[in-house]
């Protein structure tokens, strides 16, 4: 494995640790005061992560284009789809066992049969047709 996947990697498994440890913040926890720091809740500190990695999301993109560095569709498109997988990772994270697998009528699918329909066409269907196109 190359170095920057090795940092993709750690840098997945470090939002999972952190999704782990936030996740079960109950709604009523929202407003509780964080502990000497005048008038900030648990609320803005949420609000701040997400913003904090908004703001140096756009700070990287400056740098990467400074170096020269620009995407090809194909880049592009992936990093679209990495974008998408993190908020299906975020949508999971707050579900439980149960919820993962509930039905909301019998005409719809599951949260569970969603993402593994996903992730079959993904790693089936899909990314095969574009490798065979490639090699032919």
């Amino acid at each position: 494995m190359s170095k920057v996947n090795d940092y993709l990697k750690n840098m997945a498994e470090s939002r999972a640790k952190v999704i782990a440890k936030l996740q079960n913040v109950p709604d009523e926890a929202m407003t509780l005061p964080i502990p000497n720091r005048d008038n900030i809740s648990v609320r803005f500190i949420f609000y701040r992560l997400v913003a904090h990695e908004i703001e140096h999301t756009i700070h990287l993109a400056k740098t990467v284009r400074s170096l020269g560095v620009h995407l090809s569709e194909a880049e592009q498109i992936l990093e679209e789809l990495a974008e998408s997988r993190g908020k299906l990772i975020g949508m999971l994270s707050t579900l439980t066992d149960e919820e993962l697998d509930t039905k909301p009528s019998a005409e719809d699918w599951s949260p569970r049969e969603v993402v593994d329909h996903i992730l079959e066409v993904e790693e089936g269907s899909y990314s095969d047709q574009i490798i065979n196109a490639l090699e032919k």
